[in-house]
């Protein structure tokens, strides 16, 4: 596998990491995003603006007190947060929201919400016909969780101390779950279009792929002396231009196979921001801190430094070895410290991402 055929990991994230990132900065794109929304079964994707929102940062579903808005339900849609990070949930035909961090996710948590949404959409609109629900058994940890409201502002769910280890790995397990299943919608609706004369799915990933505006798009991030400055998406996800995007779909998928690599991604999301956010805004940490890390499925202790060796060097093997791109890896500089932006949910900086 040549050089220019391979997304390179920065900051000491790991390969799927790496991938994950740009999976999810392409899908969070508006038309993209809407596609896979109707084709889950939602009417509708909507970014929505703060002014939809109550005083209780609820989105508004009513057009009076008892009459739900019809324009409204069944609908997929994301809010902004006062740090440009990006939430997704989902209305119900009753006009209720559907909140990933309510029955999938642990609070806070990082990086698929946008997965999530589409797949509670999807199991609404097929409730009559269960064969066509993926049998992907998600757990729902809403149990789990309570609700705390320490500043008498920010109420947030925060998982009960005695079911941190539990929740961990119901979390980890869905996320593997979610992340194949995405993946598996994707690639089989690739030909889909919304209408006559639009693009199918897969033309409007390969269309934003093969567009340089897209990847000269810029995001602020902080340097290592904490100064702002700005990095082009082609820069900051270390994307090499010759690569396709066909080439990028079949090694995230061959990544996705592997358990052990989603489990790695969301303990050091949950581990890294919990420490953050213990300081800066403990209303808003997942509350697993007394969780012990799953290395693998297996769940046996193994060095950190060996394991990432070993996650990433199978990765290199799936793609026909490269030796040279090996002796490259290892890199464990504390993800605190990284000014990697993703679009996904959270990640240690903030940035544009989605939940």
């Amino acid at each position: 596998m040549r050089e220019d055929e391979v997304i390179h990991p920065t900051d000491g994230e790991s390969y799927f990491e790496a991938y994950h990132s740009v999976f999810s900065s392409l899908t969070g794109e508006e038309v993209i995003y809407k596609t896979l929304a109707i084709i889950c079964g939602a009417n509708n994707y909507k970014v929505c603006q703060p002014e939809e929102y109550d005083e209780n940062g609820k989105y508004i579903t009513k057009m009076t007190r008892t009459k739900i808005d019809p324009s409204k339900i069944n609908t997929i849609i994301s809010k902004k947060t006062p740090n440009n990070e990006t939430h997704y949930q989902y209305v119900d035909f009753n006009g209720n929201i559907q909140d990933p961090y309510e029955i999938f996710q642990l609070y806070n948590s990082h990086g698929n919400c946008f997965l999530y949404a589409l797949y509670l959409a999807f199991r609404s609109n097929n409730l009559k016909n269960k064969a066509n629900v993926p049998n992907i058994n998600l757990n729902n940890i809403r149990n789990l969780l309570e609700i705390k409201n320490d500043d008498g502002i920010h109420p947030y769910y925060k998982v009960k101390p005695e079911y941190a280890q539990l929740a961990y790995q119901l979390f980890v397990d869905n996320d593997y779950k979610i992340i194949n299943w995405g993946i598996a919608i994707i690639e089989k609706n690739f030909n889909y279009r919304i209408g006559p004369n639009v693009p199918t799915l897969n033309e409007l990933y390969n269309g934003y792929w093969n567009d340089d505006s897209f990847w000269k798009n810029t995001i602020k991030i902080k340097d290592d002396k904490g100064k702002n400055k700005t990095i082009t998406y082609r820069k900051n996800y270390n994307v090499p231009k010759k690569m396709m995007f066909d080439l990028f779909i079949t090694q995230l998928y061959a990544l996705v196979q592997h358990k052990e690599n989603t489990y790695q991604m969301t303990w050091e999301q949950i581990e890294n921001w919990d420490i953050r956010s213990g300081i800066e805004e403990p209303y808003e940490n997942a509350g697993i801190e007394g969780a012990t890390k799953l290395i693998n499925p297996n769940d046996y202790e193994i060095n950190a430094n060996v394991y990432n060796q070993i996650v990433n060097n199978n990765f290199i093997q799936l793609l026909g070895g490269n030796t040279k791109i090996s002796n490259k890896l290892g890199k464990t500089k504390n993800r605190n410290k990284s000014n990697k932006k993703r679009n996904k949910s959270k990640s240690r900086t903030r940035s544009k991402i989605k939940k």
